[in-house]
Parts: C-alpha cells; sequence; structure tokens
C-alpha cells in the first residue's frame, strides 16, 4: 500500500495508483480513505469506468445510495459492456 501511496504523491494527476489504493483501502475497510482516493482519481480522470465504479461502493458503503447510483450511471455511460 506505501508504494501505490507514494506514486500518488509523485504523479498527482495519475489515476492507476489512487485506484489502486482506493481498492485496497476499500478491501481493508477504510471506506472513508478509500473515497477520498476514488473522488481524487476521478477528479484526475472523469471517464474511467474503474474508477467510476469503485467510487460508487465507496459512496454506497458510506450510505451515500444517490451519489454512488450518479457514479454507476455515468461508469456505465461511459462504458456500457460494463452490464
Amino acid at each position: 500500500m506505501a508504494e501505490y501511496s507514494r506514486a500518488a504523491e509523485l504523479d498527482p494527476e495519475s489515476t492507476a495508483p489512487r485506484l489502486a489504493l482506493g481498492r485496497l483501502l476499500l478491501a481493508g475497510g477504510d471506506v472513508k480513505s478509500a473515497r477520498a482516493q476514488l473522488e481524487a482519481a476521478v477528479g484526475a480522470s472523469p471517464d474511467d469506468a474503474d474508477a467510476l465504479e469503485q467510487l460508487g461502493i465507496a459512496l454506497a458503503r458510506t450510505g451515500d445510495a444517490a451519489g454512488a447510483l450518479v457514479r454507476f450511471d455515468r461508469a456505465l455511460a461511459v462504458d456500457p459492456a460494463r452490464v
């Protein structure tokens, strides 16, 4: 996890390390930190369907169903094959 954190610090506009870190944090149950990383990933790449989907999961886990649905809908709009 430290490597992804470092990569995100070195290149804040890169989506990949923030997405990977967000996934790891979600898997570990740190939803608040995961959400922050995934929001940054979507901010850097608003059309990244994976980042949108993962952010939707994080939002759903924090009780923001409306926000989650917006991200899931956007992920499907970007990549309709996700269904």
